[in-house]
């Protein structure tokens, strides 16, 4: 690598692993405003005046492209080369792709543009996926820059803050950390049978940057050597600096995302505590008797036994607007007693369909219930593709606030058999009755991404159970679906010929 000494003492010491990096792909999980575009924008150049191949750098938008090239232009001065900015260019005439362009007497050239995966379309060279978090079609923009670097034999190169935990950059960041462990495995670590990307992982939090001489950096003094004792003005400078920096955030969620390379749950979280809180209504008219149900009514059932929980959930459709009418619980009740809530429910007419969750443990209820009552009732299996159907369904009654929820919900406690499993399990045998008990099932539903850029819904399963109110929730969605709800048969048939 051509990279003078003296440059590589100007830089922190993580901007230097950075610049001096040789893995193929390689990713920078970092906190805001650290220099790293900056320090990008140096190896690029190096890059371009050793090698002479091109490079495509795609940021959020096209005011952090134009600021990357501005970048690039200072540094070709610094290697005394020329180098021409072309401006805002067309780069794809097809598709109307604009880019910003810095082209060098060699024949290389840095090209910087937005977050659009036909960028890449067509190209070979280096390839740097800034603020990746950040990109609407993570894995598609991924797919596309790969192409362009790895199957070439030239870098790819990812950087971003974090944008919670369903991001596609975050999915790359635990992929990358199980390359680095099989790495780093005694005796040459275990990378002959390790089959997943071989991603280079790098994580700069703000204090480690300010731990390196951030600060020192933006107040344009000397920065102290590692190891160099620190004096009492420096020790000032970087409290001082922290300090404002960190008071500007108006949480800790905030500060641990945007400066520690911590994933914010709630980004993730399916259903926001917002969106939860909106849908919440004081003195909600929960009725204890399925006879009492009147008007349209759609139920949904998320089954469970001895682990998770079992959920009836019963809404109201009034006008445009779902009110919850019931929400049962059911903690390892026998499947007897399910049962004959299910059937106590369905003789009321005012339940026009039921949707049971058929999977697994449920698919015995949900078929002994289609015998009895017909096509009032369906069983759906959640597979994965099918959960992030309801669950987007669900959730648009959040969005649009068309839902209105209780605040707080009782439960039927369990059997005297089903006594000793609470205790094993470390439940409070009044834990219903804890007010925050649905608005935290609700937000446990987790939007994530897979290596292959699939969407999938998870939750985590614990004591309080697996998200079974969300599901029983998402199943009464589905059950209301007019473009799915049959006619139902008539009581009695006329005479032939009649």
């Amino acid at each position: 690598m051509n990279v003078t000494a003296k440059h590589l003492d100007y830089f922190l010491p993580d901007q230097v692993k950075w610049i001096t990096c040789d893995e193929q792909i390689a990713l920078w999980e970092k906190s805001r405003r650290i220099g790293a575009s900056y320090v990008e924008a140096y190896r690029s150049v190096e890059r371009r005046v050793r090698l002479k191949t091109h490079h495509y750098f795609s940021s959020a938008d096209l005011t952090a492209a134009k600021e990357f090239i501005d970048y690039c232009a200072m540094w070709a001065k610094v290697f005394n080369v020329v180098a021409k900015n072309l401006g805002e260019v067309v780069i794809d005439e097809a598709d109307g792709v604009k880019a910003f362009v810095l082209e060098f007497e060699n024949g290389a050239r840095v090209v910087a543009g937005s977050s659009n995966p036909k960028f890449f379309r067509s190209k070979g060279g280096d390839a740097t996926l800034d603020e990746f978090a950040f990109h609407q079609h993570g894995w598609e923009l991924y797919k596309a820059a790969y192409a362009t670097a790895i199957l070439w034999g030239h870098q790819l190169r990812i950087m971003s803050t974090h944008n919670g935990e369903g991001s596609y950059f975050n999915a790359l960041v635990g992929l990358g950390r199980k390359y680095m462990e099989a790495k780093a495995a005694p005796e040459g670590g275990k990378l002959d049978d390790f089959t997943g990307p071989r991603i280079h992982v790098q994580t700069t939090t703000f204090r480690q940057a300010v731990d390196q001489g951030l600060a020192e950096k933006v107040a344009g003094v000397r920065v102290p050597k590692a190891g160099e004792p620190l004096d009492e003005a420096t020790i000032v400078r970087r409290a001082t600096y922290i300090k404002s920096v960190e008071s500007g955030y108006t949480d800790q969620a905030q500060r641990d995302e945007e400066l520690g390379c911590l994933p914010n749950s709630d980004h993730s979280a399916y259903l926001s505590y917002e969106l939860i809180r909106a849908a919440e209504t004081d003195n909600l008219k929960l009725l204890a008797d399925v006879a009492e149900l009147s008007g349209t009514n759609y139920a949904g059932f998320d089954v469970g036994r001895r682990h998770d929980l079992s959920v009836l959930w019963v809404c109201e459709k009034v006008g445009d607007t779902y009110a919850t009418r019931m929400l049962r619980v059911l903690d390892r009740q026998s499947f007897a007693v399910q049962a004959g809530v299910l059937n106590a429910l369905m003789q009321n007419r005012a339940v026009k369909r039921l949707c049971i969750d058929e999977t697994g443990l449920g698919m015995q209820l949900a078929e002994q219930a289609k015998e009895r009552w017909g096509s009032r009732v369906e069983g759906v299996t959640l597979s994965g593709p099918t959960k992030a159907a309801l669950g987007a369904a669900f959730k648009d009654l959040f969005e649009d606030r068309r839902i209105r929820i209780p605040k707080q919900v009782d439960w039927d406690a369990p059997t005297m058999p089903g006594l000793i499993g609470a205790v094993e399990r470390g439940m409070k045998l009044n834990r219903g009755r804890r007010e925050d008990w649905l608005r935290e099932d609700l937000h446990k539903t987790r939007k994530t991404t897979t290596a292959a850029g699939n969407v999938r819904l998870v939750a985590e399963d614990n004591v309080d159970g697996h998200a079974d109110a969300f599901w029983a929730g998402a199943l009464m969605r589905e059950a209301a679906d007019e473009t799915k709800v049959p006619l139902h048969k008539p009581l009695a048939e006329k005479p032939a010929g009649f």
